[in-house]
């Protein structure tokens, strides 16, 4: 208001209506209009808060969250139309724009915090002065916020609240002009205590927030104030719109600021502190192991780095020398030095040894031999001065120096033996078996070592990747259509090949054209169609030229698009087509009319359809020992291509034999005309009587006897597993994989994790879902290479997957 230089408030608060339900929905749009951004009301504001996170805690008759809609429990509503009647008190308050005093001298901050179970908060008051020594305080401003539904302690609460006071504080001192002293009270002598102290004694939830809060404040001073005395409290448990309007401890704060600074309140001597204990907890070693073995499985095991281990050992002998030299004596720290590292190599190894060789340690301690029983037995072990058991061997001569004439001796499976190993091949650029077995051994001799060494290359990934091998998944059953008697193309695959020339008459030059390839998946025949280029038109009329002169099929079979990527170039106009929507839509509804099921192989998995993988082979050999890439006219090639698909169906199913009494081969031809189509022709049969049969069931038994045959002859011989016979892999949800990639090198192929298997009828994996860091991808086993992780290495080198992925 102008006229009073004064600030006040206006509310437009909707009425209550008794008859419509109150719900949350209602609450919180009353709470909405209470815009504060000074918090010159927060004491009364807070109460709100706590109401409408109260109302997020009840729950209905079924246990659920209450809705936005669903009235309030009677209690509950009550409450809130008592604190809704009040709140028109708010517009009656007048507020002095002016919070200093004429003619200042000194201006100073004060800043309250506290905190309770339901909220915390904090409230600013500005202190000036004149120089006749007269003093207002006003109420500047206040913040506030409700306690987590997570239960925490009321020491961390107060900490939340002093630090929210310092950040009310730093946005006050960016805002006004005026150079000012700043003054800090709470009533938690645990928070002035964590204040006093560096953040690193503390655990993570208070260092963060008093090194936040010691950086903020620096250079003033936290107090201690009686919680009585202290109006933040108002802002921490909130009050009702009545009983702010007038209280003056609220809008002045307490009377001791108008007096001088000997009238402020002291922290008592006598006073108790809390007993909230926030130290870090430091884990220590006490007592004694109970063996060797229990140490170095405590030790060497958290080590994932030989290098490490070796210089954090280096490190503790180093500090165990200087205790136990006198302090006058001690030197300062410089940097490992190869006698450091060489030291502690050799504890390492006596402390492994004294582990694993405990019976050849007594023994040899006591100038005895080993027991027969001994893997040492065969090398003349003894003790040396630098107590380690090293091979006595049959170099004594020889000019090497000793670590290669007697080298320690080292247990095949420990986890030191590994971790020297691995640090090794690493060192020498992941070098063979050969090669680092042969540099080991001129300082230590592992036993089992090529064993110990193929094993440790088996395991690094990064060699593995640099040659990977694919999952062999156990060989699947065969389909119901490829063992089920049906007519021919029935269930057929379908697949392109080309592009091969032809020379239409009336042009000079050669155009592409492509060849549609079925296969009945039953008989193994095949019918070839010439196709000028690739638009779902010339498919649909090949398609359409296929029903028309060998039948309706039932089954059509593909392979996925994603075949087609890669080496073959070629193809790329037939994967765009595939990936086509418009094709695939057209074709589809196509299918559908003429009541035919397209199935597609999954992707990148060319092997799925192997029968017509064989057909194009056997087709593309057949037109390249007759025309190579010489152009022809479509006619001729058309010929070329019938008389091609006439040799393909000619083909026998089963093996010939040398006895010239036995039956002519089954071939596919048999099921399309009867014989094959290359059979010499029949003698004359004019002459043997008719009278037994008729024509059509002569001709009937004939066929009859063509599917007797299959099944006896050809059939039995798809019993067998000629490839992939090893039991079947397993595929866990979760492992590591390298994806393999015909166009890229080993060492640029992906990396994935199998989040999904789709297992086949017979319980075998052989088709994965795989998350990769470009996105989800469906692949079969068959294009997988598992990674060599053991249990033990598993964290670390999946770490390792992850940062070459990023």
């Amino acid at each position: 208001m102008p006229v009073t230089d004064t600030l006040r408030f206006q509310f437009t608060i909707p009425n209550l209506n008794t008859e419509v339900p109150l719900t949350k929905r209602c609450v919180l749009s009353v709470i909405a209009t209470l815009f504060d951004p000074l918090g010159l009301l927060g004491a009364a504001i807070t109460t709100a808060k706590i109401f409408m996170q109260l109302l997020w805690t009840l729950r209905d008759e079924n246990d659920q969250r209450l809705d936005w809609d669903q009235p309030l429990p009677p209690t509950v509503g009550e409450a809130w139309r008592k604190y809704h009647e009040q709140l028109p008190l708010f517009n009656e308050i007048r507020i002095d724009r002016c919070v200093i005093i004429t003619d200042t001298v000194s201006v100073e901050i004060h800043c309250f915090s506290d905190a309770s179970e339901k909220a915390y908060g904090a409230c600013l008051y500005l202190r000036s002065e004149n120089a006749v020594g007269e003093v207002k305080v006003r109420l500047l401003t206040s913040k506030s916020r409700v306690a987590p539904l997570k239960c925490q302690t009321i020491p961390r609460l107060e900490l939340c609240g002093a630090l929210l006071a310092a950040q009310l504080y730093e946005k006050v001192d960016k805002s006004i002009k005026i150079t000012v002293k700043s003054y800090f009270w709470t009533d938690s002598t645990c928070v002035l205590r964590w204040l006093a102290a560096n953040p690193t004694t503390w655990t993570t939830f208070v260092a963060n927030r008093v090194a936040k809060i010691q950086s903020i404040t620096q250079g003033s001073r936290w107090s201690h104030v009686p919680g009585i005395q202290n109006p933040a409290d108002l802002v921490s448990r909130g009050i009702s719109p009545n009983d702010i309007v007038l209280n003056t401890f609220w809008w002045q704060g307490p009377s001791w600021l108008e007096k001088t600074e000997e009238h402020r309140p002291l922290l008592p001597d006598n006073l108790p502190t809390d007993k909230e204990d926030e130290e870090k907890r430091h884990t220590v070693l006490a007592g004694t192991v109970s063996s060797i073995a229990e140490f170095n499985q405590l030790y060497i095991g958290k080590f994932s780095s030989y290098s490490d281990l070796l210089r954090r050992t280096a490190y503790w002998l180093r500090l165990i020398k200087l205790l136990r030299t006198p302090r006058k004596d001690r030197k300062a720290p410089t940097f490992l030095s190869t006698d450091e590292l060489k030291e502690a190599e050799n504890t390492l190894v006596r402390l492994v040894q004294r582990e694993v060789f405990v019976e050849e340690w007594k023994a040899l301690s006591k100038e005895n031999a080993v027991s027969k029983s001994s893997p040492l037995r065969w090398f003349n072990p003894f003790v040396s001065q630098d107590q380690l058991i090293r091979l006595g061997g049959r170099l004594k001569h020889s000019m090497e120096s000793e670590n290669t004439k007697h080298p320690a001796v080292l247990p095949p499976r420990h986890i030191f033996t590994r971790l020297l190993l691995r640090y090794y091949h690493e060192r020498l650029l992941h070098a063979g078996p050969q090669l680092l077995l042969g540099v080991v051994r001129l300082r230590f001799w592992p036993l089992g070592g090529r064993s110990v060494v193929r094993h440790i290359i088996h395991q690094c990934h990064i060699c593995f990747r640099s040659k990977p091998s694919t999952v062999q998944q156990f060989m699947g059953d065969l389909p119901a259509s490829r063992v089920t008697v049906s007519r021919p193309f029935s269930r057929t695959g379908v697949d392109y090949f080309g592009p091969l020339y032809v020379r239409p008459a009336p042009r000079r030059t050669a155009v592409k054209a492509y060849v549609a390839i079925f296969v009945c998946l039953c008989t193994k025949a095949v019918h070839l169609e010439l196709v000028t280029d690739l638009s779902t038109d010339r498919f649909l009329q090949a398609l359409r030229r296929f029903v028309v002169r060998r039948g309706r099929c039932t089954d059509i079979y593909s392979d996925n698009g994603t075949n087609f990527v890669g080496a073959r170039n070629k193809l790329q106009e037939f994967l765009r087509l595939l990936k086509d929507s418009h094709h695939n839509d057209i074709v589809s509804k196509q299918l559908a009319k003429e009541g035919i099921q397209w199935h597609f192989s999954p992707p990148s998995a060319p092997h799925f359809g192997g029968i017509w993988e064989a057909a194009v082979r056997s087709a593309k050999i057949h037109l390249l020992k007759v025309v190579g890439e010489t152009p022809v006219s479509p006619e001729d090639m058309n010929t070329l291509l019938v008389q091609v698909e006439g040799c393909l169906n000619s083909r026998p199913l089963t093996p010939m034999s040398d006895d010239p009494n036995d039956l002519q081969p089954l071939t596919p031809a048999h099921f399309l005309i009867g014989e094959s189509l290359h059979a010499v022709p029949d003698p004359d049969l004019s002459s043997i009587p008719m009278n037994r049969l008729t024509q059509w069931q002569l001709t009937q038994q004939r066929l009859q006897n063509f599917w007797k045959r299959w099944r006896k002859e050809y059939l039995c011989q798809l019993q067998g597993r000629t490839k992939r016979w090893k039991p079947a892999v397993r595929i866990d949800i979760g492992k590591l994989v390298v994806i393999k990639d015909d166009n890229q090198p080993p060492m640029r192929w992906k990396m994935g994790r199998i989040v999904q298997t789709h297992p086949g009828d017979d319980g075998t994996v052989r088709v994965v879902t795989l998350k990769t860091a470009t996105g989800m991808l469906t692949r079969p086993v068959e294009k997988l290479c598992l990674l060599p992780i053991s249990d033990d290495n598993d964290d670390i080198q999946s770490s390792e997957v992850h940062h070459q992925q990023s």
